[in-house]
């Protein structure tokens, strides 16, 4: 590959979710900043370091994301073999929210539940991944929502059709 990551990772370890609070201003378990190549998490939590060094690496590589896809692709490689598994039950639990709702520049990972938008967003990105490829999914991370029907010849809203079809709940 052509790309390369050559920055210098800075990585703060804490010991609580109060700590990490009182660092970075958010109740989490992780947080980074791609632009300070800073990856802080809480110890004992090793699925937030690999989500926020993902951030970090990938934002590297690919340059800025609009937020959805930045979270969907950190979610799926944290635990790509459970992602499907835990979308479908945000489903079962009547939770799941429409895509339309965050895949667009403006939507922030605040808005919902990380237990509902992680795994949600986190399948869809595996999906368009697995059905499309790594290649295609750089555009969508490059051009944002607006570049979605022309890199997939497909609209959101048949995406998602096709995608919730393929997890086995449509």
């Amino acid at each position: 590959s052509d790309l390369q990551y050559a920055p210098r990772i800075h990585i703060f370890l804490v010991e609580s979710y109060g700590r990490l609070r009182e660092l970075v201003g958010a109740y989490a378990a992780g947080a980074s900043e791609p632009g300070e190549h800073i990856v802080s998490y809480v110890l004992g939590h090793p699925e937030a370091l690999t989500h926020e060094l993902n951030h970090e690496v990938v934002t590297g590589l690919w340059g800025r994301s609009e937020p959805w896809i930045a979270e969907g692709l950190a979610a799926y490689v944290t635990d790509p073999a459970k992602v499907d598994r835990q979308f479908r039950g945000v489903l079962d639990s009547g939770k799941a929210i429409p895509l339309g709702r965050m895949v667009n520049p403006k939507w922030t990972a605040s808005t919902y539940p990380s237990t509902v938008i992680y795994p949600e967003l986190g399948s869809f990105v595996k999906y368009l991944r697995d059905t499309f490829g790594m290649v295609r999914l750089r555009e969508v991370w490059r051009g944002g929502s607006a570049a979605i029907r022309r890199v997939f010849g497909k609209s959101l809203e048949d995406l998602e059709r096709d995608w919730r079809a393929a997890t086995g709940r449509e």
